[in-house]
Formats: C-alpha cells, structure tokens, sequence
C-alpha cells in the first residue's frame, strides 16, 4: 500500500500519513476510514502531519474530494494540519483547495502550515500546545 496512517506518538495525539509513490482512490478511501476510526478511538484533540515527500502521483479529482474529506473529519481533529513536502503541486493543490473552500466553518477550522520533514512538524505542534496552554493560563 502507498498510503500509510499510523500514530505518531505513543500518547496518540498526533496522527501522521504517509503517501509513498503514486497512489489511487480507494487506497485513499482505505486510509481515510482507517483515520477516522483511530481519531474515534481517543476523546481528545489530535494533530496531524501528512507526509507527501515521497508522493509522486495524484490521482484526478483531488480537489473535487475536498469538500467530502473535510466534512467526514472527526471533531476532534482541532490542532494543526501540517503537509510535509517540498513539492510546488501539493502546494498549489492546498491554495487551490483553500480558495475554493476557504469560506466553509469545516475548513476554517483547520490550521494548515507546511513543512519539510515530519520531526519539524512535530516541533511545531509541540510549541502550539504549549503556546495554548500558555494563553490558556493568562488571567485577565
């Protein structure tokens, strides 16, 4: 399989995706199943890192699968959704995707920044948890 989902941590807080090579629909349909059932499985926010370093291919009709993806998320996917990759497409992808559905609550709730390997994503995550504890922990 191309697509791998795993989590990334032993806490299970962060939930990481790998694409490797090129890949087709029902290997993503495949995946997405299997990360709404270990999202379900814990009562708690999660990150994500989703790894296209390796993607070579993507299947058409990417951006016509955005609105159901996002729609079919679990609510307790809250925290960053960081893409790793250096490839200009994924990025072209994600803007184009983010224009088109840029207005939606579901998409809105999404913080999507990039990064080049998945360890710096972790950091990031890291130090927005510890940024919105701090926030949290402000008396006014």
């Amino acid at each position: 399989m191309t697509i791998s989902v795993r989590w990334w941590d032993e806490a299970q807080t962060v939930l990481y995706h790998e694409y490797i090579g090129g890949w087709e629909w029902d290997e993503y349909d495949a995946r997405i199943r299997l990360a709404v059932s270990m999202l379900s499985s814990v009562p708690y926010a999660v990150a994500s890192i989703i790894d296209y370093r390796h993607a070579h291919l993507q299947p058409a009709g990417l951006l016509q699968r955005v609105p159901q993806t996002i729609q079919d998320t679990p609510a307790n996917l809250t925290y960053s959704v960081i893409l790793v990759s250096d490839n200009p497409l994924v990025r072209t992808v994600y803007h184009s995707a983010r224009r088109m559905f840029g207005h939606t609550t579901a998409f809105r709730k999404f913080h999507v920044m990039f990064d080049t390997t998945p360890e710096q994503a972790y950091q990031h995550i890291l130090a927005q948890r510890r940024a919105a504890r701090s926030d949290a922990n402000t008396a006014f």
